[in-house]
């Protein structure tokens, strides 16, 4: 099923001219952990009781542990979360995404390149990633 969602989600990006994200697994672990959590504890949100949010649970996994002084470089990580619950099937679940606005934008955004998937029972994760490195070094002409 992370096939088949990865593969719709790349095919509405490409439809808006948009880049085709690629599968991260420090993201998938997050989301699959969101996801069974969610099942496990019976509670649909992006905060969990402890007041974790997204980007709280993606550090944790170690996206985008980036040691600046070592690259000698500065970056900025986007992080964004897509839930849903209920939908059975692929293509009802992308199109509830398509049809809110908050969610669309985030599944179409061209500042991430990478994305998780997490699935559990009926309740869907997607958390979006992407990481913009600045190099420390500049050129003159």
């Amino acid at each position: 099923m992370t096939t088949n969602l990865l593969e719709a989600i790349n095919i509405e990006r490409a439809v808006q001219a948009h880049t085709a994200l690629t599968l991260n697994a420090q993201l998938s672990l997050s989301a699959q952990r969101h996801a069974e959590d969610m099942i496990a504890r019976d509670y649909f949100a992006h905060e969990n009781p402890e007041g974790l949010r997204v980007g709280d649970r993606v550090r944790a996994t170690g996206y985008g542990d980036l040691n600046a002084q070592k690259c000698r470089c500065s970056y900025r990580i986007s992080i964004a979360e897509n839930l849903a619950k209920g939908q059975k099937f692929v293509n009802h679940v992308i199109q509830s995404w398509l049809d809110s606005p908050k969610h669309r934008e985030a599944l179409l955004a061209d500042v991430y390149d990478e994305v998780g998937i997490g699935i559990a029972g009926d309740v869907w994760v997607l958390n979006f990633g992407g990481i913009e490195i600045n190099s420390g070094t500049s050129t003159q002409q």
